[in-house]
């Protein structure tokens, strides 16, 4: 993946994903807004990969404030990042 203006992006770990993920989670439970800001983050880490139509959808709830569907969502991108060990 690369950002906006065409650099690659340096590789993130699962470990990195996955603190995002739980922040993200946080963040959606208590209805805060800075939930946008760190799925764009979220977004950008996974750019192009297995997790880029769930992170679209994800920001979307939050962006609709449907933060239920968002914490179903980031359940199962969290489920999906423990689960495998190579991505």
């Amino acid at each position: 993946p690369a950002d906006a203006t065409g650099t690659p992006l340096a590789p993130v770990s699962a470990s990195e994903v996955l603190a995002v993920v739980q922040r993200l989670n946080a963040l959606v439970k208590d209805g805060d807004l800075q939930a946008l800001e760190v799925s764009a983050s979220l977004r950008t880490m996974l750019a192009g990969g297995a997790w880029a139509q769930e992170v679209n959808e994800l920001e979307r709830c939050i962006n609709d404030f449907d933060f239920d569907k968002a914490l179903k969502l980031l359940e199962q991108i969290q489920g999906d990042l423990s689960a495998q060990a190579n991505w």
